[in-house]
């Protein structure tokens, strides 16, 4: 049986608390209802020969949300909603071998998430937990027999036979007072209403929104290790939307996004103005740029929000990522029919585990347990997560360009077989997965951005080019907001109608420096909120970039937007 070292140490009936606050479960009729049903539930299901769940467990989350959007100085939408979701989760067998880690067609078209009555009535929230434990229970059972008659068929290395499917961990018990925002919402309406009136100044815009989404969430978790977790996560999300058409019909649309912590850090209605109209110009610009003409393979240097949306893509997207994935056991049905649907292999950056990845002169850090970094509250701090996991305040996961970790919960992996406390739910708890908390970026060969820009231009001119890029808003492989940049005067000019076909991982490899001062970034990473602390600017060696020939021009409007 494969135990790692680390959970021996922890093992021995130790209990990590983290109550501070004087919390009691019994002072929570909801907790105390999650934990009465879930402990009978733990002794009562039972079908015959077919082994009792050994471990069961409740992640719900408690959301009231207030959404505001309003376009051109009109409200278009207002709602206050109250829901309250659960994702169980339940295992038959033991740690060693149990129904985690395995998908058949049931799996695959059953969600996991329920929703529960929003009421601190213990009777309507343990019926809702024992009626959908009782489903859970059988469907599991189905499942575990189906893994067994796979893996009869499968050919596994001892060191895959000998993984675990659930790793054990100590429990915690980790309360904090429940912080509830003030939402004003006749002050919230005004807010969005005059912001968005900025854009009655745009006539170029065929539509534009302000969208105030504003969420307190309180974060329950218990199982029948006795781990009992809760904690406020509120967060207020500002959505700025612009969308309009080019006179040659390229369509164009920019979304900003700013996430906070609470409510009182949302920018002024001054600054808040200021901002769009920042948005606005800037699409008055792109919409007069003039279309890329010919291709480019040399340096570029990207910035702000490309830096972000590159680091994301390249570091914690699709399936070679630092996010650790073990391969999913299918059932013969699927396996026939998806036998190279990559979601379900392993992440095969776990092999170069202990090797450089990336530039040596760069690190990547999670600083998941981390609330502040330089005054700022971070949106992807949490002070456990709902495996009952506490994340470190530091964790190493690329030094010096080598890699030494990937964000893992306890699902384990050959290369990754501890939970670093990386498990949770989104921002709407409607799903739950393994997904950057609080990560940094540094480097050590930092640089000014002026001196950083004169460094491009001499690498571009020295390659033969009469001009470089900056990028400075990407969407995919589309440059959003993309500037040529002549190599004798440093003017920028922008330009639009451009794709990046190889800003991937291995681009990191070749960067050439980076800025000396950084920024912090709360957002969304799908729908997961994620903080990220990166460098201003980064210049890379090569990138390539051309014209989009799948640009699509349509005819623009006959008749104008209305005065």
């Amino acid at each position: 049986m494969y135990i790692n070292k680390q959970i021996i140490t922890l093992l021995a009936g130790v209990a990590i608390v983290i109550n501070a606050f004087g919390t009691k479960v019994q002072d929570d009729p909801v907790m105390k209802a999650m934990k009465y049903e879930i402990d009978r539930n733990a002794s009562g299901l039972k079908i015959g020969d077919f082994a009792s769940p050994f471990f069961i467990g409740c992640m719900m989350s408690d959301l009231e949300t207030l959404r505001i959007e309003a376009s051109l100085g009109s409200l278009y939408g207002n709602k206050l909603d109250y829901v309250r979701r659960i994702i169980p989760t339940l295992f038959i067998g033991d740690y060693q071998n149990n129904n985690n880690n395995f998908m058949g067609v049931e799996q695959l078209y059953s969600g996991k998430v329920f929703v529960a009555p929003y009421s601190d009535n213990e009777f309507l929230v343990r019926t809702s937990i024992w009626g959908n434990l009782d489903g859970l229970y059988k469907k599991s059972i189905e499942q575990l027999e189906q893994k067994k008659s796979v893996l009869h068929q499968k050919n596994l290395s001892s060191e895959e036979t000998a993984l675990p499917d659930y790793t054990v961990m100590p429990s915690v018990n980790i309360e904090v007072p429940v912080k509830r925002m003030n939402l004003d919402r006749k002050a919230l309406e005004k807010y969005v209403c005059e912001a968005s009136a900025v854009f009655r100044d745009y006539p170029q815009l065929t539509d534009s929104r302000v969208v105030i989404s504003a969420v307190n969430k309180v974060v329950r978790n218990y199982n029948t290790e006795n781990t009992v977790v809760k904690y406020p996560d509120n967060s207020v999300y500002i959505d700025v939307y612009i969308k309009g058409m080019t006179p040659d019909g390229q369509l164009l649309e920019n979304m900003v996004a700013n996430l906070y912590r609470d409510v009182s850090e949302i920018p002024d209605i001054d600054s808040l103005k200021a901002f769009c109209r920042e948005i606005g110009d800037l699409f008055v610009k792109v919409y007069n740029a003039p279309i890329i003409n010919e291709p480019y393979d040399g340096p570029i240097l990207i910035e702000g929000d490309a830096v972000v949306t590159s680091f994301i893509d390249n570091f914690f997207s699709g399936t070679r990522n630092l996010i650790a994935r073990r391969k999913t056991l299918l059932s013969e049905d699927l396996d026939r029919y998806y036998p190279y649907n990559s979601k379900y292999d392993d992440n095969q950056l776990e092999q170069m585990m202990n090797k450089r990845i990336i530039s040596k002169d760069l690190n990547i850090t999670s600083l998941t347990g981390t609330p502040v970094y330089n005054g700022i509250n971070l949106v992807g701090y949490y002070p456990v997560d709902l495996e009952g996991v506490v994340p470190d305040k530091e964790m190493i996961l690329v030094e010096n360009g080598i890699l030494k970790a990937m964000l893992n919960g306890r699902t384990p992996t050959l290369k990754s077989p501890v939970s670093n406390g990386h498990y949770h739910t989104d921002r709407w708890g409607m799903s739950a997965g393994v997904y950057p908390g609080v990560v940094r970026l540094s480097g050590n060969n930092r640089s000014s951005k002026e001196e950083l820009k004169k460094r491009l231009l001499n690498r571009a001119k020295d390659e033969g080019y009469d001009y470089a890029y900056i990028l400075r808003k990407k969407s995919g492989n589309k440059a959003d907001e993309l500037y040529q940049v002549d190599v004798k005067t440093g003017k920028e000019q922008l330009v639009r109608g451009g794709v990046i076909n190889d800003l991937n991982m291995k681009s990191f490899k070749r960067v050439l420096g980076i800025s000396d001062k950084e920024f912090v970034k709360n957002m969304t990473s799908g729908s997961f909120q994620s903080s990220f602390i990166l460098p201003e600017t980064i210049l890379l060696g090569e990138c390539e970039i051309v014209k989009d020939n799948n640009l699509s021009l349509v005819k623009p409007f006959i008749v104008p937007r209305p005065d």
